[in-house]
């Protein structure tokens, strides 16, 4: 999270310049095996559920988006 903006993904380059990172790992059933904050920041006009429902579901599209991949190139 940098200021306002929610950066799923970051970069190398993105990372060292954000205040807080969270981090959730989903295994095959979608169930948590990780969640993790790091840094004291957040974003504004924002509580922690709001951030930590943001970043859940934009680790299920990423979870999607893998094993299709995945999926196409064991076929």
């Amino acid at each position: 999270m940098y200021r306002s903006y929610f950066l799923p993904d970051p970069t190398a380059l993105e990372t060292p310049l954000l205040p807080t990172t969270v981090v959730i790992a989903l295994d095959e059933k979608d169930k948590a095996c990780l969640v993790r904050q790091d840094g004291m920041g957040g974003l504004k006009g924002q509580g922690g559920e709001d951030i930590i429902g943001e970043a859940w579901k934009a680790a299920e599209g990423r979870v999607r988006e893998l094993r299709s991949i995945l999926n196409e190139s064991c076929q």
